[in-house]
């Protein structure tokens, strides 16, 4: 008997590459790693933390799109990029 995890999509369900303009160098090029810092004092920190770490997207320069309770009351965000670099937005990047 096989596993209900075990499963393929039949191969004429499946979408075709050629058929979509995808860049995925792109795609994974514009997901960034979010940590946020935030006051001891503050209305969150007991419930979700001071230390806060998750991931989002840049959506467009300068733009990042990220679930709201990570960066919620935050005194300090940095991002780190797909190439490795660390910035702090609102600092010029170098």
């Amino acid at each position: 008997m096989s596993s209900q995890f075990e499963w393929t999509l039949p191969a004429a369900m499946q979408p075709k590459p050629e058929d979509y303009d995808f860049d995925l160098d792109r795609a994974l090029a514009s997901m960034v790693a979010l940590r946020a810092v935030i006051p001891a004092n503050a209305f969150t920190a007991e419930t979700l933390g001071t230390e806060r770490a998750g991931n989002g997207v840049l959506i467009r320069d300068g733009v990042v799109l990220t679930i709201g309770y990570l960066i919620t009351e935050a005194e300090t965000i940095w991002l780190t990029l797909g190439d490795g670099r660390a910035v702090h937005p609102g600092l010029p990047m170098e």
